[in-house]
């Protein structure tokens, strides 16, 4: 980056348009007003706030969400993984990269006692590793928790059928 401040940027984007020094854009030469005909609600920010805006949009809570066995098989096997360590992964080709840290930051799924999970938001190699870590015993709460349902259905699934078949039907 060059010596400058400020930044056009879109609010809420991961991304910046250009780099400013004395109003204009240092790659595309344009105005903050010429730059707002191809991206209507550009603004020009100092580059700190912009950073700081950035990364408090990519370190939100990570949660883990119940997914399919066929779109975690599907990411699975869509590139070698960029990690791989009991049964979690992430995809192969980084999504975007930790604006603090400049890490690559990856999608990330999770199989569990046969329950497949994804994350909420793309994780590094170290945020992978720490889930694991700190999310194990939950993740087996959660598992648990979806095993139960299934066997309670089965149950009644079976009670049912036992009824059906002591009144003849």
């Amino acid at each position: 980056m060059m010596n400058c401040t400020h930044v056009f940027a879109l609010p809420g984007e991961n991304h910046i348009i250009d780099e400013v020094v004395a109003g204009r854009g240092t790659y595309s030469g344009e105005t903050l007003d010429q730059i707002q005909i191809r991206y209507p609600g550009a603004v020009c920010i100092h580059w700190d706030d912009w950073l700081l805006a950035a990364r408090s949009r990519q370190q939100t809570p990570i949660t883990w969400a119940l997914t399919t066995r066929d779109r975690y098989t599907n990411r699975l096997e869509v590139l070698p993984p960029a990690m791989w360590q009991d049964g979690a992964f992430l995809v192969g080709e980084p999504m975007d990269h930790d604006i603090a840290t400049g890490q690559p930051r990856f999608e990330a799924y999770w199989r569990r006692h046969d329950h497949y999970f994804v994350a909420s938001r793309p994780l590094t190699h170290a945020e992978l590793r720490q889930e694991l870590a700190a999310t194990s015993a939950e993740m087996a709460l959660i598992a648990a928790a979806a095993e139960a349902v299934e066997t309670i259905d089965a149950n009644e699934l079976e009670a049912y059928a036992d009824a059906q078949h002591r009144k003849g039907v």
